[in-house]
């Protein structure tokens, strides 16, 4: 039983006998026929772990089932009798319904070196392993996943969803104020995940969300039992099916850093989401007028602060304004003097001490009533919240945001 080519200059040695040459050229043929391609696949069943490729007769893979036709089984070896050292061999599986899980240095001759360190699961026939013998062991040099892009996620570790901000991937996103109980959405591409973190790219997104409505391109029915809400953000996200259903959905709950996730939320028959931003609903209940590109949002302004007259640092609560996922604050502040002194000489900041990440606003004096003011962007540290306090002259504080960024 021959399991590697004869020696150099064997077969034209003249001492050879004919037997000996039918014995070496059947080695020849033997070796060819286990290589890659040297003949069709060779099925073969599990046996206490292990199966044994036949001499001349794997073509260089192998078709592995169950033992017994058992529902899973484990492969921890592979017998070496006919695989010379060096030799490439590719693992198939036989029947998707019958698990094969290939194990990863499992111990003795013949075990199987995965390159991740972690079992392979062999569920679908068109995944496969390419290993080569070294030594004693078979040595993991290719792979396929086939069609199964979930499991070859995991194996390149891209499963956990990409930081991008806030939002979730995409391209060319727009939401635009429609009217009071809706807003357009459309994006060229997003980028979705499901609730293993597995991702999915879809295209052409293009909805109207209407927040008076339940379900898909609608609000979260199990928000306030259903019922539309007043002064409440609405988190909006791209939602989509396995066939490739693409839509919208607003939920007060599901976003980055919600205790809820929006996966127990998703109207039936949608698996994947990703978050694309917020919009209020005002204390009338009607969608604030704003309007989205890609991560920046700006509207018509609102006003966290009016008067202030605080001398030291104070927090703003900014939660009727900006949503919990707001990154920065951009706006105006301003100040009325009340007696000719100085007209503004005050700060903004993102944390309550230690001057950090603020913006400092002085302006000369002017009489008594008229305004001075100027823009800034504001970068946050911690949700909805900023702090002001004026340093000096008799003046009162005044902030105008118009917009935020994720």
């Amino acid at each position: 039983m021959a399991t590697s080519l004869p020696a150099a200059a064997y077969l034209s040695d003249a001492g050879r006998t004919v037997p000996e040459q039918k014995a070496a050229f059947d080695a020849q043929r033997n070796f060819i026929a286990n290589l890659i391609g040297g003949g069709v696949r060779e099925a073969l069943t599990i046996s206490s772990g292990s199966v044994t490729p036949g001499d001349g007769s794997s073509g260089g893979a192998i078709v592995v089932d169950t033992e017994a036709s058992a529902a899973s089984d484990d492969l921890t070896n592979i017998a070496l009798t006919n695989v010379p050292d060096g030799m490439f061999l590719y693992i198939f599986f036989a029947n998707a319904s019958r698990v094969v899980t290939v194990k990863h240095n499992a111990g003795g001759t013949g075990q199987i070196q995965l390159v991740d360190s972690a079992d392979f699961v062999g569920d679908a026939l068109d995944k496969w392993l390419l290993v080569q013998r070294r030594s004693t062991t078979l040595v993991e040099v290719a792979r396929s996943y086939g069609v199964d892009y979930y499991d070859q996620q995991d194996f390149l570790r891209v499963a956990s969803v990409p930081a991008h901000n806030t939002l979730c991937p995409h391209a060319r996103l727009r939401i635009d104020y429609a009217t009071a109980s809706t807003a357009t959405v459309a994006a060229d591409a997003v980028v979705l995940s499901d609730s293993s973190g597995h991702l999915k790219r879809f295209t052409s997104l293009s909805e109207t969300l209407n927040v008076a409505n339940t379900g898909a391109n609608g609000r979260d029915v199990v928000d306030n039992a259903g019922a539309e809400q007043a002064s409440a953000w609405y988190h909006i996200f791209a939602i989509g099916k396995d066939d490739g259903t693409l839509d919208v959905f607003a939920s007060q709950v599901g976003y980055p850093g919600s205790a809820t996730s929006i996966y127990t939320r998703l109207p039936s028959g949608y698996t994947w989401a990703g978050y694309l931003g917020a919009w209020r609903n005002n204390s009338s209940g009607d969608l604030q007028i704003a309007y989205q590109r890609g991560t920046r949002v700006v509207h018509s302004g609102t006003q966290p602060l009016s008067g202030g007259t605080a001398t030291s640092y104070t927090s703003i609560d900014l939660s009727s304004h900006i949503p919990q996922t707001a990154l920065s604050i951009s706006g105006t502040g301003y100040c009325i003097s009340t007696s000719g002194a100085p007209a503004c000489n005050f700060t903004l900041a993102a944390i309550t001490s230690n001057n950090i990440g603020k913006a400092d606003f002085f302006f000369p004096t002017t009489s008594t009533g008229n305004g001075s003011g100027g823009p800034f962007k504001l970068d946050l540290m911690t949700a909805q919240t900023m702090a002001y306090f004026k340093s000096s002259g008799s003046t009162n504080v005044s902030i105008t945001l118009s917009g935020w960024e994720y």
